[in-house]
């Protein structure tokens, strides 16, 4: 259960935290082949972060709350904590 947990939570981050709608969204204003470095720069940090903020999820709030009571508002139950 922990290794799926983590599967899908990284999944699912990688839809809202990594900020690659932003960098789309600037590629008019760069350099040539600046965009192809911001990518890779993202997805670097991205694949860092993203496993350990699940981690740290997973850590603080026991698998079964967050299967019962916190499927849809981990996030906010994570900051409370």
């Amino acid at each position: 259960s922990f290794f799926p947990a983590v599967f899908y939570g990284f999944g699912g981050a990688m839809l809202g935290v990594s900020g690659f709608e932003t960098s789309a969204q600037f590629i008019e204003e760069q350099a040539p082949g600046v965009f192809a470095k911001t990518l890779r720069n993202m997805w670097i940090a991205v694949a860092l972060i993203n496993p350990l903020l699940t981690l740290e999820a997973l850590c603080i709030v026991p698998v079964e709350d967050i299967q019962s009571k916190y499927h849809l508002t981990l996030l906010a139950k994570t900051a409370d904590v």
